[in-house]
């Protein structure tokens, strides 16, 4: 299994999720910008959908990370799966930053993007061994 891990997958597996990710939340905060205007903050954790959009992007992101780690090591899943875990550390890190006090209200959402992050890196390592076999 240790032979498996390729640092460079797991490198570029995570570059381009915090790239994607970080795509998704430009493309977000403009869209919502436009949708609320100067409201965009009160209205974000007002919406419980704007936090759900903003999740789905973020398992979005974390699977084209997966897919890539995949893609470049074309060996055993462990590449996409050390993406997911180091994505969900990243994803506590900033949650531990912000206090936690800005998804206080939704506290049952974040838990399950947490939980599905891991997940989320593998199915992109599978959907890379699906489709190339």
């Amino acid at each position: 299994m240790l032979k498996d891990i390729s640092p460079m997958s797991i490198f570029l597996g995570m570059l381009l999720s915090q790239v994607a990710a970080a795509t998704a939340a430009i493309a977000l905060i403009i869209l919502f910008f436009l949708v609320y205007g100067n409201e965009v903050l009160v209205a974000f954790f007002e919406y419980p959908s704007s936090i759900l959009i903003t999740i789905f992007f973020t398992w979005l992101s974390i699977f084209i990370g997966g897919y890539c780690s995949m893609l470049l090591s074309k060996k055993a899943l462990v590449n996409p799966l050390i993406v997911g875990v180091l994505n969900l550390l990243l994803n506590l890190w900033f949650m531990y930053l912000i206090d936690f006090k800005y998804g206080g209200d939704y506290a049952w959402m974040l838990i399950i993007a947490v939980i599905l992050i891991i997940p989320s890196s593998l199915l992109g390592g599978y959907a890379y061994r699906i489709r190339n076999q």
